[in-house]
């Protein structure tokens, strides 16, 4: 696998401040593991499990899913209209 360039670094943090926002929560020692553990059991990267946790919570979709970012969105505004 190659080597994450200084440049590769530059253009992620670039996309990263342009296009997302970043949310942090704190939870009791061992609950962090025990999330990981879940999501691996089912397939899903942590992200992914807490997103559609929060997404199933709420009824709806509040959070988009990282491989639907685009069609998501679009969907979205044409609701809207």
């Amino acid at each position: 696998m190659a080597k994450y360039s200084p440049k590769q670094n530059e253009w992620t943090k670039a996309y990263l401040k342009e296009h997302m926002e970043e949310v942090r929560f704190w939870v009791a020692k061992g609950d962090k593991e025990q999330l990981k553990e879940q999501a691996k059991l089912e397939g899903k990267s942590l992200a992914a499990y807490i997103t559609e946790a929060v997404n199933e919570k709420a009824g709806r979709q509040i959070l988009t899913p990282a491989g639907e970012r685009g069609k998501a969105r679009s969907n979205t505004e044409n609701e809207e209209a």
